[in-house]
């Protein structure tokens, strides 16, 4: 609900701090006080266009602030969430400026937002009925979220949303795997050579390393067995050898050891290195017999070295790489064998889910147009009550045949979306012999607005806007229309804030607060003030607005039985 207003430098408003409070409040005065410019007001900070005119003359620019209690409406504190608007103890405040270049600033507890942004929001929380466009019933597109909040159809609406969203999530899914399926396709004859390539070439992890080091043994296998005939003359065949040499030295070592057992341990040295050297010289032996030049394995090396190198520039930078990408490219191919497969199977579940949306759609869009017939009976009781006794109301369905996409519904196909396959228009014949047009191109403010309080009056428990604000909802009416009017303001105000410009004292009589708003002069200008009235100025202005200009001990009288029959003593404040 809406706690405070905040007004600096609007119209005639200079600066200006209102207070509100549950239940229902009425702002009265004489015409052209300014009662219209608070609502106005009210609907600059919740994103209504506004130009320069509404900036007070002489001031660079005008500001308003609204600060919302949102603590009894959890559902807009959810919406709000998913707007990514965080509050803290559940209060909103919103502030929209205007300056003389045209610019316009929004913020949302004090985080600056684009003006789409703060619309979105002021849609959530309040509902304003008059001259001014921020007004659900001239939102076509809300005609049928009313409808449905009338007929308790939030569970079934629910199934078909929560259908809706897996139908077009398998259906991207869908699209999805086509598109990358095609695409593999143009590829395959690629792909599949590609797999046939790498397959053939039969490669091994390690195997480049090795053949370059078996390559570079066979270019230089001549130095190799040149060097290894060097070592074995060197430790063998010569005279005198390294083995002859080591076998002489362990001869003359021995004897001494004999004599001396301080070179037993180094003469068992010499024997350890004389046997290792034996072995040493076998090895090379061994190794020189099988050192051979073989120009056809070089070439073979060679060859084969060059193929995985032109893999490797294909496709990796070594042999690893090249088996991976095979592998990859083998499942992609593997991938489109399946895909005829897995997109009749998806296919399949998609031709269920539309059966089964389709259907619910279908009972959906029954139990709606028996609600349009039911609620549209029930307006125009509300209506005849209300000073309109005359008009026709009218909800129009209609299945479009266009949609996110379109769903079999018995014989037809109609376009579908998360709220099924209906879009809701209210129509209205204010006089005999009108045909039924839409509210956005006939009906007058005052019309709107008891339109609205039909509407509000029957979806009172249901309708979760915290805040309504009626303007001109009075025009043309008086007598026991007012009161009827009076009466349904007063019910609404039970469930919901409800503020209220009147020129009618029933209306008036039945507010829970009180406020009157005139002109005066102030420093050689003209200003609005709001002022909230005491029990006794309440009478007073009662009063007035009975007997005019003329007002006698009678019509005090009758306005004192009208204040203290009609009024509930008052709500509380935020």
């Amino acid at each position: 609900m809406l706690c405070e207003l905040h007004i600096r430098d609007y119209a005639l408003m200079d600066e200006l701090d209102i207070t509100f409070g549950k239940g229902m409040t009425v702002l009265t005065g004489e015409t052209g006080g300014g009662k219209s410019i608070i609502v106005g007001a009210v609907g600059l900070v919740l994103g209504e266009r506004a130009d320069q005119d509404v900036i007070r003359a002489g001031a660079d620019g005008t500001s308003v602030e609204g600060v919302f209690d949102l603590s009894g409406f959890p559902q807009i504190r959810e919406r709000l969430q998913s707007l990514e608007v965080h509050l803290d103890d559940s209060m909103l405040y919103l502030r929209r400026t205007l300056n003389r270049g045209g610019r316009s600033r929004c913020f949302v507890n004090g985080h600056s937002v684009p003006i789409v942004f703060l619309k979105q929001i002021g849609d959530e929380i309040v509902d304003l009925h008059g001259q001014h466009s921020h007004q659900s019933l001239l939102k076509t597109e809300r005609h049928l979220d009313l409808l449905d909040s009338f007929a308790g159809l939030g569970e079934a609406r629910g199934e078909v949303a929560d259908l809706f969203g897996r139908l077009e999530s398998l259906r991207r899914e869908r699209d999805e795997a086509a598109r990358r399926l095609a695409q593999l396709e143009e590829k395959r004859e690629l792909y599949q050579f590609q797999v046939d390539e790498i397959d053939r070439a039969r490669l091994r992890k390690g195997e480049r390393e090795e053949l370059e080091a078996e390559h570079k043994v066979l270019r230089h296998a001549e130095r190799l067995a040149l060097t290894s005939d060097q070592v074995c003359n060197l430790l063998s065949d010569d005279e005198p050898s390294a083995s002859s040499i080591l076998s002489q030295a362990l001869r003359l070592l021995s004897d001494a050891a004999e004599i001396d057992d301080r070179l037993r341990e180094t003469a068992e040295m010499l024997r350890t290195t004389s046997v290792d050297v034996e072995e040493a010289a076998r090895l090379v032996a061994d190794y020189r017999s099988r050192i051979a030049w073989d120009p056809g394995r070089l070439e073979e090396i060679d060859d084969r070295l060059q193929l995985l190198k032109s893999l490797e520039r294909k496709y990796g930078g070594s042999i690893e790489a090249v088996l991976q990408y095979g592998e990859r490219i083998a499942a992609e191919l593997q991938s489109l064998d399946r895909g005829e497969e897995d997109r009749e199977e998806l296919e399949a579940t998609i031709a269920e889910l539309e059966r089964q949306y389709g259907e619910r759609a279908e009972a959906l869009s029954r139990a709606r147009s028996r609600a349009a017939r039911d609620l549209a009976k029930r307006v125009e009781r509300e209506l005849d009550a209300l000073g309109m006794s005359r008009a026709r109301f009218g909800v129009q369905l209609e299945k479009p045949v266009q949609g996110a996409f379109t769903v079999a519904v018995g014989a037809d196909r109609y376009g579908a979306t998360e709220r099924g396959i209906d879009q809701a228009e209210f129509v209205l014949s204010a006089n005999p012999g009108e045909p039924l047009r839409p509210l956005h191109k006939i009906a007058s403010g005052g019309e709107i607005s008891r339109i609205m309080l039909a509407l509000k009056t029957i979806l009172a428990n249901v309708d979760s806007v915290p805040t309504l604000v009626f303007d001109e909802i009075d025009v043309g009416i008086g007598g026991r229309t007012a009161e009827r009017v009076g009466t349904r303001l007063r019910a609404i105000a039970n469930e919901r804030q409800v503020i209220c410009i009147t020129h009618l004292p029933q209306i008036a009589s039945l507010g829970d607060h009180h406020f009157e708003v005139k002109k005066v002069e102030a420093g050689g200008r003209t200003v609005t003030t709001v002022h909230v009235l005491s029990d006794d100025e309440r009478v007073a202005e009662i009063a007035r607005m009975l007997g005019g200009s003329k007002i006698t001990e009678t019509v005090l009288k009758h306005a004192r039985e009208m204040v203290s029959a009609r009024s509930s003593g008052g709500a509380d404040a935020c």
